[in-house]
């Protein structure tokens, strides 16, 4: 399955609804594309992250080891890591 930033327009309750029916569908082995800006669902959803600057694919993995390469706080000029909690976890994102 192919989504385009599925979950742009949404407010945030029907974002997370959204993604937690991919997350069902992943263990029903289905497989999943999607293209999306945002990093916070990027990086909590996600099994595999491509990123891709100017046409350019600069870095692949999995969410842990895009977050220890560095390679989307370059891309992007920011600051990321990830803050866990007993609610789950959440990607911090700073200037």
């Amino acid at each position: 399955m192919l989504f385009d930033e599925p979950t742009t327009y949404m407010d945030i309750e029907h974002q997370l609804k959204f993604l937690e029916q991919i997350k069902k569908l992943k263990t029903q082995d289905k497989t999943i594309i999607m293209v999306m800006h945002d990093l916070n669902h990027a990086f909590c959803y996600s099994d595999e992250i491509l990123l891709i600057d100017n046409r350019t694919i600069k870095k692949s993995g999995t969410p842990t080891a895009m977050l220890e390469s560095g390679a989307v706080e370059d891309t992007f000029n920011i600051k990321l890591h990830m803050h866990e909690s007993g609610a789950g976890s959440h990607l911090v994102i700073t200037a």
